[in-house]
C-alpha cells in the first residue's frame, strides 16, 4: 500500500475533531497549502502518554481498591499512574 503524498499540494480538511487534528498536524508538514474548515473550534492538548512497562503495571493495578473510593471524591484521573496517585495514601 502506497502512503498518500501532499508535497506541494494544496489540501483541505473539513472538521477539528479527533482524526481531523491529528491529519492536519501530519498534512501540515509537507502541504504547499492546507485550509481547515471547522465549525466550533477545539481546544486540544497533549496528552503525553508514553509506554507502560509490566513493573509500572502491576502497581497501577495494585492501587485500584485505594483509587476507586478516591475516584468518588476526586478527579478520576488522579488515579491514573501510581505518581500521581501518591498524594491519596
Amino acid at each position: 500500500m502506497s502512503r498518500l503524498r501532499f508535497e506541494g499540494k494544496r489540501v483541505a480538511v473539513i472538521g477539528t475533531g479527533a482524526t481531523g487534528v491529528q491529519t492536519i498536524q501530519e498534512v501540515a508538514k509537507t502541504a504547499g497549502h492546507l485550509t481547515v474548515f471547522q465549525r466550533t473550534p477545539n481546544w486540544c492538548a497533549p496528552l503525553h502518554n508514553s509506554r507502560i512497562d509490566a513493573q509500572e503495571m502491576a502497581l497501577i493495578r495494585a492501587g485500584y481498591p485505594k483509587c476507586s473510593g478516591a475516584a468518588r471524591r476526586l478527579l478520576p484521573a488522579s488515579c491514573t499512574r501510581p505518581t500521581l496517585a501518591a498524594h491519596l495514601t
